[in-house]
């Protein structure tokens, strides 16, 4: 492996891959345990609470959004719940959100190293999987409830003197996590690039129901412009093949169907698009710069996409695609997860270019939080 300038998991989410105007060692499987705090210590039966919110209740729904926050004078992870705010880690992050059909919540990031959130009720457990500097970017939780997560591990022999984070090594790779034994594989590089030149992005991990598990990420030199560095890549139980190349490519989130058919969405050149089972399909014009940032896919086949959409040096817009088809929705300039429930209302969270927190259902406006940052995830019970 070689040292490399970091690009946290966090900073990845405002653009830094896109190129737009818009905002594994070895291949030997591990397993191991997870920790968990609550062994040696009572699991937190209180949330913090932060303030300025005005959030609207959804009579029947708990609502789970995950995202950054100002809390303090700094910032730090939050999860919202019903449009409150908690802190889950001051200084960390927190990237995606699912939930099992036992009704509990996971959350999943880094506070100083690859942490899951375990959410029941008022209760919330924090496990740790993976050594210091490691951090989970994308969580599935399959019907039997097991987690699957991808993300990476950094070395912390790597750090330099003063112990700032500026270089290290970095290997991808998922987790799958059953009762708490935790098997580990790596995402396998492609066609010479180095391991620590490989991203993931929330939303980026899905397991079909016969087994097979898709990861989806962006393989990026620093050493060339934005707009010819990306190369899109799906890896299929840790084999990587390219999406897409030549213009700058960029794979964010994977959804699938019982089926068999795959949804990957993302950017090429300043254009979203969605891949359907590798198949490159357009939700853009060329004159349009647009990034499609989550998927959606339902029982019933009806596909969605969220993201944010701009004419050529024009504000943005958050932007919801059902089966290909746009809608622009208020007050946002970008739509960062989105999540269908079985009654099929739709529930999408975002932000403003201010930094506020937005909730829509159904394209009209649901939830506003001020002082947050972004966000990264949805899911709604």
């Amino acid at each position: 492996m070689k040292k490399i300038n970091v690009i946290l998991a966090s900073l990845t989410l405002f653009g830094l891959m896109t190129g737009c105007g818009g905002s594994g060692g070895g291949n030997k499987n591990t397993s191991e345990n997870a920790t968990n705090e609550s062994q040696t210590a009572e699991p937190e039966t209180s949330l913090t609470v932060a303030e300025d919110n005005v959030a609207t209740q959804d009579p029947g729904k708990q609502i789970y959004i995950t995202g950054k926050i100002s809390y303090d004078g700094d910032d730090a992870a939050a999860l919202w719940i019903n449009g409150k705010p908690n802190i889950l880690a001051p200084y960390g992050s927190v990237n995606a959100v699912s939930g099992s059909k036992d009704g509990i919540v996971y959350a999943v990031g880094s506070d100083k190293q690859a942490t899951i959130w375990k959410v029941e009720g008022d209760k919330i457990e924090k496990i740790h999987i993976a050594n210091e500097y490691s951090y989970i970017d994308a969580i599935y939780v399959t019907e039997q409830g097991d987690l699957y997560m991808a993300g990476s591990e950094g070395d912390r022999e790597e750090l330099s003197e003063d112990d700032e984070i500026q270089d290290y090594w970095k290997s991808v790779c998922y987790w799958k996590m059953s009762g708490t034994k935790i098997t580990k594989m790596p995402l396998k590089s492609i066609k010479g690039w180095a391991e620590s030149d490989i991203y993931v992005a929330p939303r980026a991990i899905w397991a079909s129901p016969n087994g097979k598990v898709y990861v989806v990420g962006t393989m990026e030199d620093n050493n060339k412009s934005r707009h010819s560095a990306g190369v899109a890549v799906l890896w299929i139980d840790g084999v990587g093949q390219i999406l897409s190349e030549g213009k700058y490519a960029v794979a964010y989130a994977i959804d699938g169907t019982r089926d068999g058919d795959i949804y990957i969405v993302g950017n090429v050149g300043c254009q979203a698009v969605i891949w359907k089972n590798q198949t490159l399909q357009y939700l853009t014009k060329d004159t349009d710069d647009c990034i499609a940032w989550s998927v959606f896919v339902t029982d019933n086949g009806d596909v969605y996409a969220a993201g944010e959409f701009s004419k050529k040096n024009e504000l943005n817009h958050a932007a919801v695609w059902k089966n290909g088809v746009m809608q622009l929705l208020p007050d946002g300039a970008r739509a960062d997860a989105i999540h269908v429930t079985q009654e099929g209302d739709v529930y999408v969270a975002g932000t403003t270019s201010g930094g506020a927190i937005r909730l829509w259902k159904n394209g009209k406006l649901q939830t506003l939080t001020n002082g947050g940052f972004y966000t990264t995830g949805i899911f709604v019970k």
